[in-house]
Order: structure tokens, then C-alpha cells, then sequence
């Protein structure tokens, strides 16, 4: 390893030419290694290995065996062979590689040396901007600065992505895989009955959404299916971005004992400016513990990683990121989004395209729950605010890994903060309120 005081030679020479000399050994092998695949040419320090790898991934994704030729051949069409040391450098690199089994060992530490000098020249920057820090611009400065030390670990975010690449169907199907124990464990159940016997509840590695119009309780909605979660021993994390971390404990106690709780795996993450990198960040050392079920509420108040344009490019930015965190750290992901009131019939189910400022993200979600509820009606019958058990309808408005619920219903109890399947009664009570030919169509008293 060579080192300097500046902090930028901070790298290891012989692992980034030990990766480069694996690729040309084992020509494309190297690159189906998730934490070799994963490099960027900013990880290498060297500019000769920053060139040579850029020409290595252009080999590769244009279908080419990553060979000596092939790589030098890539090198003058780009003209960056002198960059890359000339062809004398690139012909010694297959004898600086020990052992080409190891690759994945090297890249390690390739990314772990780029995160360091990112880390010792953003510490440089904060150092020079607190020099002129002044009582004006002491918050401009907490948010930049803890902006740019999560950007600063981006090294470390990709190499928290479980193992993902190419698997040969004799291990996909060998004697020791057991498919129906892979298929039970490719879903979270949200422990109502309604919902996971025709669905099986929220799927693994990818986004879910539960959406509402504000105030109809999909918070609510999901601190259920949370507990739920966590009663079953699935380990889970709350996120919000909303919410104190007191008071979403506050709304738990009101469904289960605070002794019952206190005894689960499960975490709640309280940032008021949280990013799709600042949730991978937190939760990479969680999936290390099983974590498997993730919340986030809510998508309107999460920030892009990077500026957009708009307010639609950022929802749609952190849709991309959502789907890609869910998938890397094979977590189900659940997103809370609100709902526009738009020009759709607000006495009927709520539509997938009602979606808040997001068209993306009805695209991106694999699992899709509705909540409504016809709350002016049952405000008007009461006169003053809903604070009995009520009826909520749902529907699973999209599964693309199995059928949808085109309506359903569940009680909803303030006072529990908590949902519970109707009885006959008062499935059919709740049916007088919102009509027999549609569950918004008002009619009779409320419960």
C-alpha cells in the first residue's frame, strides 16, 4: 500500500493492477464478480488503471472476450494508450495477479482506498469552509457537509449490495435448492388475512407503495402491517422523514405493549432530509443483522441524490434509486405516497395514476395497495371528527406477481391506531355508508 500525508495516495498499486491483470487472464470472469462489476474508473488512483479499466468495460459491454489485444485495439480507437502506460504497461499486467480466484478480494480493497481519499478530500473542504463560517451560513454548512461525507462513502453504498450476477442452472437447481422454501421466503406477509391469501403480502427485492389521499391513514396502515411483521420475527425498519422516532413509538404502543415491542428486532429511522443513498447507507449494516422489510414515509418528502430539473424528475429520480436499493440489499421495500385529488371520481377507488407528481413510480412498484375512505361523509353523520372504529375499503390496484384485490374491506380504530377485519355486521353497516354498487357511493349511518 503506498500512503501520503495529503491523503490523496491513499490506494494500492498492486490491487488495482491485480484486477486489471485477473480481467485479462480470465478475460470476461472477473467482470460477473459483483464487487469487480461494481468499480468505477474514479476508484483507481492510478491514471494508467483509470484508462485501462475504461477500455476494459468498453471491451466487455460490446460482447468482446477482455483480452490484451482486444484491450490494446480499444485503447488507440479511444486514444488513450499513452494515458494507459503503452502497450509495454499493459502486456506486464497478467503477472501482477497472485491468484485470479482472489479478484474479488482486490476490488475490495480498490473501493475501500477510493472511499478513504474521497473522505480525506472532502474532510479538507469542510475544514476550509468552516474557516470562514459565520452565524449566516451555519446551516448552508451542517447540510453541505453532511451532504458530501454520504456522497463521499458512494464506494462503500455499492459494495453493501448483496451478491447479484450470473448464476448457471446446476446450481440454480441443484440438489441442495429447495424452490417452494425460496418462494415463501420471496414475500413478507402484512398480516391481513384479506390481502395475503390472495397476494401473499410485499415482495423481496423490490417497491411496494400503499397510497391515500392525506388523513386516510396509510401511516397507520403501515405501522400495522410493521408490527405485524415484527411479530412474526421478520426484521424490519421504519423510516420516516416525517415523524420524530418518539412519536412513530408513540402510535406502536397503541397496538401492542411496550414489553412485547421491546423485545423485537426492528429499528426506526428518524432523518428529516433523507435521500435514497442516505437510507442505503443506514440500512446496508441492518441486512448484515436479516433485514428484510423496510417502510419509508414518505416519497413526496424524500430528496433526489442529485438536482433535477423538476419536481416529477425528482420523484422519479428516487423512484430509480428506491427500486435499485430494494433490489441490491434484497429487502421488501414499501413506500408511503400520497395521492393528487385530480380530476378522477373521489367516490371511487383511488386509480394508479392519482399517484403524487409521479407517473414513475406506478411504473416502478411491483405491488401497489389503495386506501380510501368517503371522510367527509362520515364527519357530516357525526358531526365533528371520525373518532370511532370506521370502515377503510383497499385494493391491491397492481401485483405483477400475481392477482389483484379489486376491493376489500377493513375496521379502522383510531383510538388503537390500529385496523382489524370487519365482522358480518359491521362489513355490512359499512357497506350502508358508502353505497352497495360502489364503496364511496354514500348512503345509510355510519358505524
Amino acid at each position: 500500500m503506498t500512503t501520503a500525508l495529503n491523503g490523496h495516495a491513499i490506494h494500492d498499486k498492486r490491487a488495482e493492477a491485480a484486477v486489471l491483470g485477473a480481467c485479462l487472464l480470465e478475460r470476461r470472469l472477473p467482470l460477473e464478480v459483483s464487487s469487480v462489476a461494481e468499480l468505477r474508473r474514479s476508484d483507481f488512483y492510478s491514471p494508467h488503471h483509470r484508462a485501462l479499466w475504461e477500455a476494459m468495460v468498453l471491451v466487455a459491454s460490446g460482447g468482446h472476450e477482455v483480452d490484451e489485444v482486444s484491450v490494446l485495439s480499444m485503447l488507440r480507437a479511444e486514444g488513450t494508450l499513452k494515458t494507459a502506460g503503452g502497450a509495454s504497461y499493459l502486456a506486464g499486467l497478467a503477472t501482477e495477479c497472485p491468484a485470479a480466484v482472489d479478484v474479488g478480494r482486490y476490488a475490495q480493497l480498490v473501493t475501500r482506498y477510493a472511499a478513504a481519499r474521497r473522505l480525506v478530500d472532502v474532510a479538507r473542504d469542510i475544514s476550509a469552509r468552516g474557516v470562514k463560517l459565520t452565524s449566516h451560513t451555519v446551516d448552508a454548512f451542517l447540510e453541505h457537509s453532511s451532504g458530501e461525507i454520504i456522497r463521499a462513502q458512494e464506494p462503500l453504498r455499492r459494495s453493501a449490495s448483496t451478491s447479484r450476477g450470473l448464476w448457471p442452472f446446476e446450481t440454480l437447481f441443484g440438489p441442495g435448492q429447495s424452490h417452494e422454501e425460496q418462494r415463501a421466503c420471496d414475500y413478507i406477509r402484512t398480516g391481513f388475512q384479506c390481502i395475503d391469501r390472495n397476494t401473499r403480502g410485499f415482495p423481496v427485492g423490490t417497491m411496494s407503495i400503499i397510497a391515500a389521499l392525506p388523513s386516510v391513514g396509510k401511516t397507520a396502515f403501515a405501522l400495522a402491517a410493521f408490527k405485524n411483521a415484527i411479530e412474526q420475527d421478520v426484521p424490519a425498519c421504519f423510516a420516516t422523514c416525517e415523524d420524530k422516532a418518539s412519536k412513530i413509538a408513540h402510535r406502536l404502543v397503541r397496538q401492542a405493549p411496550a414489553s412485547q415491542l421491546r423485545e423485537r428486532k426492528a429499528w426506526i429511522l428518524d432523518l428529516p432530509k433523507l435521500s435514497p443513498s442516505r437510507l442505503r447507507i443506514h440500512l446496508a449494516p441492518l441486512v448484515k443483522e436479516g433485514l428484510r422489510l423496510v417502510f419509508v414515509d414518505h416519497a413526496q418528502r424524500l430528496r433526489p441524490d442529485r438536482p433535477c430539473a423538476s419536481r416529477v424528475l425528482e420523484v422519479e429520480s428516487v423512484s430509480n434509486e428506491l427500486c435499485a436499493l430494494a433490489g441490491d440489499l434484497n429487502v421488501a421495500l414499501v413506500l408511503l405516497s400520497q395521492l393528487t385529488r385530480g380530476d378522477w371520481n373521489q367516490r371511487k377507488i383511488p386509480p394508479v395514476g392519482a399517484l403524487k407528481w409521479a407517473k414513475a413510480l406506478a411504473e416502478d412498484a411491483r405491488y401497489i395497495i389503495m386506501l380510501g375512505r368517503m371522510e367527509h361523509v362520515l364527519e357530516s353523520k357525526s358531526q365533528g371528527v371520525v373518532d370511532y372504529p370506521h370502515p377503510i375499503y383497499l385494493s391491491v390496484a397492481k401485483n405483477s406477481e400475481g392477482p389483484t384485490i379489486p376491493r376489500d374491506m377493513l375496521i379502522f380504530d383510531p383510538a388503537r391506531f390500529g385496523f382489524y377485519p370487519p365482522d358480518l355486521d359491521q362489513r355490512r353497516r359499512g357497506t350502508e355508508v358508502y353505497g352497495t354498487s360502489d364503496p364511496f357511493q354514500p348512503a345509510g349511518s355510519p358505524l
